[in-house]
């Protein structure tokens, strides 16, 4: 995929290649790598996400470590209802693909936190189906990793998400 520049009766057509992706309900435009401008617009991933995922491993953390003792004295410490730091503390959960793939901006199209709040299975190959990581048409049901995705758009020139 390229640039494309043609010109007709009515003016100039120019075609760049890109997909929409959606991230927390809004839309997202995704170029194809190597086409990305010089000044970096934001980050290549869902900063919500990412943000949540590092709060509930540094609580996590603080109830490993022993400095609080329980997630009603964390949550009083850190003056937050202790029903959403229960909530938030389940992203420790999560399967070591998916954050990969969150990290790098590689979750599938429309993923949010929303789908987070509920139950997340143990399994973590559950997760990956129930929450959309696997990527069938180009990874052949492999998980969407940052690797996968990254390997797949340099053997086929394409873009995922």
């Amino acid at each position: 995929m390229s640039i494309g520049l043609t010109q007709n009766e009515g003016g100039v057509c120019v075609h760049v290649p890109m997909t929409l992706k959606r991230r927390s309900g809004r839309k997202e435009i995704v170029v194809p790598d190597g086409l990305q401008h010089s000044e970096d617009t934001g980050p290549d991933y869902h900063e919500a996400l990412v943000i949540a995922i590092s709060r509930a491993h540094r609580w996590k953390w603080l109830l490993d470590e022993g400095r609080c003792a329980s997630i009603i004295e964390m949550a009083q410490a850190l003056k937050m209802d202790r029903h959403h730091m229960a909530r938030m503390l389940r992203l420790t959960l999560l399967a070591p693909d998916i954050i990969e793939a969150i990290l790098a901006g590689n979750e599938p199209n429309g993923f949010s936190m929303n789908q987070l709040t509920s139950e997340i299975p143990l399994i973590w190959n559950e997760q990956i189906k129930k929450y959309g990581f696997i990527d069938d048409t180009h990874s052949k049901g492999a998980p969407r990793t940052a690797r996968s995705c990254k390997a797949h758009r340099e053997d086929a020139g394409c873009i995922t998400g």
